[in-house]
């Protein structure tokens, strides 16, 4: 099943209300609605669009792809949006155990670019 995860891209870009996030940026009540339960069936290409444009993604970026039981994974073209970890948790966790030396560290090489 092809899955679209609004909540790990909102905890990625530090938004912590989803639903207002996205009716702020034009996607309709109901849409945002469906979007940030996880109820939806599917997504107008409009709103696929917004939701790359604005946080700067792709749709790869958006998409998650979970095999269904006993379904063949070899070889097939959606593996590549086969998601094993979280992204924004994964990073949340590295930087909560930094020490402040490394955070300023980290917080230089970003300024950087």
């Amino acid at each position: 099943m092809l899955t679209i995860h609004i909540k790990e891209l909102c905890a990625l870009r530090g938004i912590r209300y989803p639903y207002s996030w996205l009716v702020k940026n034009g996607i309709p009540v109901v849409a945002a609605r469906t979007l940030s339960s996880g109820k939806y069936r599917h997504i107008p290409l409009e709103h696929l669009e917004k939701l790359c444009l604005i946080p700067r993604c792709t749709p790869n970026d958006l998409l998650v792809w979970q095999p269904d039981a006993g379904q063949d994974q070899t070889a097939q073209p959606l593996t590549a949006l086969i998601r094993t970890e979280t992204p924004a948790q994964d990073l949340i966790q590295a930087l909560s155990t930094m020490s402040i030396e490394e955070l300023k560290a980290l917080s230089g090489q970003i300024k950087k670019g």
